[in-house]
């Protein structure tokens, strides 16, 4: 991977969703760390849809979700055939802090989520509680003009900050996974960020 041109990434989840936004085709390498502790994994996708997903001995979904919580990263997108580098958008939009703030993007860095693999289950990890970065018109105007389903607005007003992806999981009457994946589609926007539960 080290001849190839990398790029750098704040939070390797923003580019695994812009190949997902975009629907590309093409095999995203991804490492990050030195020595013994580097990690290094492979995401295949096929027209925006994650068909392969490796890291260590993470495999599948578990793979998947665990790249989803890197932060700084360095990637190189390829033709799997040909071996050439492909480019990939920056969306450039807000990010949210920690405190639920909004944050702008740097070049390259998108805040994103990606989709679970259609072929495995997700496992069921500690509970995660979205919590809203905008005010509710700037919300609603946003997920208006990205063309995501009406779906995606009920459940942005079914956020309190206290619910978590499990509760939110029977309000709106899908399974966890695609709770988790149209989360990660309101993340993408920039409204909601995704966080560990209050104490």
């Amino acid at each position: 991977m080290a001849e190839q041109r990398e790029a750098t990434t704040a939070r390797l989840v923003g580019i695994i969703a812009s190949i997902k936004i975009e629907r590309k085709n093409g095999l995203l390498r991804v490492r990050r760390g030195e020595g013994l502790t580097s990690e290094e994994g492979v995401l295949i996708f096929i027209q925006g849809q994650i068909t392969q997903a490796n890291v260590g001995r993470r495999n599948g979904a578990e793979a998947l979700n665990w790249l989803s919580t890197w932060g700084q990263a360095q990637y190189v997108f390829t033709d799997p055939q040909t071996g050439e580098v492909l480019d990939l958008p920056s969306a450039g939009l807000p990010l949210c802090a920690p405190d639920g703030s909004a944050l702008h993007a740097g070049p390259g860095t998108t805040q994103a989520h990606t989709d679970k693999l259609e072929t495995e289950q997700l496992p069921r990890p500690d509970p995660e509680v979205p919590r809203s970065c905008v005010e509710l018109g700037e919300a609603t105007t946003r997920i208006e003009r990205s063309g995501l389903p009406r779906a995606h607005r009920r459940l942005y007003l079914l956020i309190d900050g206290h619910r978590s992806i499990y509760d939110l999981e029977p309000l709106i009457g899908r399974k966890a996974a695609e709770v988790r994946s149209m989360l990660h589609d309101l993340e993408w926007l920039g409204i909601i960020r995704i966080a560990a539960p209050p104490n």
